[in-house]
């Protein structure tokens, strides 16, 4: 294959061709050199290793291939961990049995080349776990939140069902002793049941195609293939199962309890529930004993997120950065093949940035903080023994008044100057991270190290910087992009303003066509938006997860309302004659809320155990706060058992309202 072919992604297929089969074998011009098309990938296919990619080019480690000395100079060292592999396993092979091959190769390697291996060793994982990582835990407890909720829905309806079918309960006798049979009453009953269910089910679907769209627009990039839901035929027919299957197996039990009525008790007397009311007060109680549980195991988890998502939020970043707007430029070979060139843009660039009113401090950087670790590099150095020692870091090219731009702190030293040219003596920034490491109590500053051949003497020591969203650091070393552009960097810069301001990519947009009209800038974020999508996977969780709960706890308080509005409504005799002799209205209040109690008593117990038992599968989205956080599980039931409490306390309530002559003649 020809080093200078490339595929086409099937979106920048259409979009430079039309969709033109004859594409295939065209010519096309990147960064001013000719590519040959020998591919064009389905509109399905997506990179994810790549993610939002247009093209594929070959990468060729072979010195010589290309015309540009970078490939020689940068790419093919050793020293310069920077590739992931994919690759398939032969048929037969395991994955412990390639691994082994694998670490046979890494001490191979570690022999030839101790000086650049920095005992690095390969390490073969899926490549589904690679790319869904944490990811698929997270939609596999969302799912699980989701069936819960669905679950103590379909326990509210079979509450709802058993309380309309014991009203029904002298109906239900006189069709019986008509000659109905046991199984044609439930018949009737699975059918009521599966009509309620179907028009839930349809009210439901059309609310999803609504809320897929609301799904998408609060999901963020980092889940995998996120943005290809769509309401389609697989979904629909699964929420028709689902509908099927609910309206079946919660409306048997409330229809196989109302298809034996006591013919006897319900002829003589409509207006009491007798022994099958006393049965079906029992049974929805530990019906709704079971939604409390589920409802708290929800909460339980809904908590936990949010104290994870607070604790992210407390993040010590290393930066405090005010309005800072960043973007990427690409500087083409073929206009900037040198590094005088490149060079000369940059500070062209940001001297005319800089003059724009409103505008701080202009600065670039090769990548940007928390997002992710990138260029891990070996380096020497010399130890208090005076002998020569490996180290490793990440290494980060900066461009003009990067860390200024951002509030990262100097702790010793000064930072990189102008001064600091291609022909003055090399210089380096390191954070405190490798301080720490590599120097132990010795000053760094001052020393040397050793890297692309050359010797970089560190002049500053800077704060560490998270690389990712949680604050974790690494070594890491800053060099002057002047000083080291055997590559052609495409930097990203950071430009700070006074305020946030909407003119300000128009601006810069026009000074960048001033200095070169054919160069674009992308990727345009201001760093607040930055950081924010590196918790965007744990807020998305959250919301969802806080969703779900809210739900259930609004279906388990409907819950014991409705048991206790039931059973006022079938003690309304009783109530009477103690009002009649005279018991106090805290004391029949009481004895109401009492019976509540005791199912959500029973329920927050039984929820505990279960959210004790499951928070282990959560411990690995969580971030400052343990799976089995104390707070959460003291704080979460006490919110529920009020919650519950002022369910309960309406019908209660109204209890006391219960007028003893209307209830005696109502009897």
């Amino acid at each position: 294959m020809s080093s200078r072919a490339v595929v086409l992604s099937h979106r920048l297929w259409l979009a430079v061709s039309d969709g033109d089969p004859s594409t295939l074998g065209r010519s096309v011009i990147l960064d001013g050199q000719t590519w040959t098309v020998i591919g064009i990938m389905p509109e399905t296919f997506l990179d994810l290793a790549g993610g939002d990619v247009d093209l594929w080019v070959p990468q060729e480690l072979r010195a010589g291939v290309h015309e540009s000395p970078v490939t020689s100079t940068v790419w093919n060292r050793r020293g310069n961990h920077y590739l992931n592999v994919i690759a398939r396993l032969r048929t037969g092979v395991s994955l412990e049995e390639a691994q082994a091959q694998l670490d046979a190769l890494s001490a191979n390697q570690a022999a030839l080349y101790p000086d650049r291996n920095l005992r690095l060793e390969a390490r073969l994982v899926p490549f589904y776990d690679e790319v869904i990582g944490s990811s698929n835990t997270m939609l596999y407890i969302l799912m699980g939140a989701a069936g819960l909720v669905l679950l103590i829905a379909c326990v509210n309806v079979a509450n709802l069902l058993l309380a309309r079918n014991v009203s029904r309960e002298r109906e239900l006798a006189i069709r019986t002793a008509l000659g109905s049979g046991r199984s044609r009453l439930i018949r009737q009953l699975l059918t009521e049941s599966l009509l309620v269910a179907i028009t839930g089910g349809a009210i439901g679907l059309i609310l999803a195609y609504w809320g897929v769209e609301g799904l998408l627009a609060l999901s963020p990039d980092s889940i995998p293939r996120i943005h290809e839901i769509a309401f389609n035929v697989p979904l629909f027919s699964f929420a028709l199962v689902v509908t099927l299957l609910t309206g079946v197996v919660f409306g048997l039990a409330p229809a196989l309890q109302s298809a034996n009525p006591n013919l006897d008790q319900s002829l003589r007397d409509s207006s009491r529930g007798s022994t099958g009311g006393i049965r079906s007060i029992r049974l929805r109680s530990a019906l709704v004993t079971s939604q409390v549980s589920l409802a708290l195991v929800l909460l339980i988890a809904a908590g936990l997120f949010m104290r994870s998502f607070l604790a992210l939020q407390q993040v010590d970043l290393g930066m405090a950065p005010g309005p800072v707007m960043t973007f990427e430029v690409d500087l083409p070979d073929s206009r900037y093949p040198g590094a005088a060139q490149q060079i000369a843009f940059h500070q062209a660039f940001a001297d005319r940035i800089g003059a724009i009113p409103g505008i701080e401090t202009v600065g670039a950087i090769s990548k940007l903080p928390v997002t992710g670790p990138y260029n891990s590099w070996g380096f020497e150095f010399m130890s208090s023994d005076g002998e020569v020692v490996e180290g490793g870091a990440d290494f980060r090219i900066i461009e003009g008044g990067y860390f200024e731009a951002l509030n990262i702190t100097l702790l010793a030293g000064r930072f990189f100057e102008r001064s600091d040219a291609a022909d003055g003596p090399p210089v380096t920034i390191i954070n405190e991270f490798t301080a720490r490491r590599f120097f132990g109590d010795r000053d760094p500053v001052g020393q040397e190290i050793l890297q692309s051949g050359r010797r970089w003497r560190i002049i500053g020591i800077v704060g560490d910087v998270a690389h990712d969203h949680q604050g974790n650091v690494r070594p890491k070393v800053y060099l002057p992009h002047a000083q080291y552009v055997d590559r052609n960097w495409a930097l990203t810069q950071v430009i700070a303003t006074a305020t946030y301001r909407d003119d300000l990519l128009e601006l810069v947009r026009q000074e960048l066509a001033a200095i070169d009209p054919g160069l674009v800038f992308y990727n345009a974020r201001w760093m607040r938006d930055v950081t924010a999508s590196a918790i965007a996977r744990d807020k998305f969780a959250l919301v969802l997860m806080a969703t779900f709960s809210g739900v259930a706890l609004s279906l388990a308080a409907v819950g014991i309302y409705g048991v206790l509005a039931y059973s006022v409504t079938q003690r309304t005799r009783e109530i009477g004659i103690r009002m009649a002799l005279g018991a106090d209205s805290r004391k029949v209040r009481s004895v109401v809320v009492r019976q509540g109690a005791r199912v959500a008593v029973v329920g927050i117990v039984a929820g505990l155990l279960g959210a004790f038992a499951l928070s282990r599968l959560l411990e690995s989205m969580l971030f400052g706060v343990t799976a089995r956080d104390p707070f959460t599980f003291a704080v979460v039931p006490l919110a529920l058992a009020l919650s519950v409490w002022l369910a309960g306390y309406i019908p209660a309530r109204r209890a006391t309202k219960v007028n003893p002559i209307e209830a005696l003649r109502h009897e």
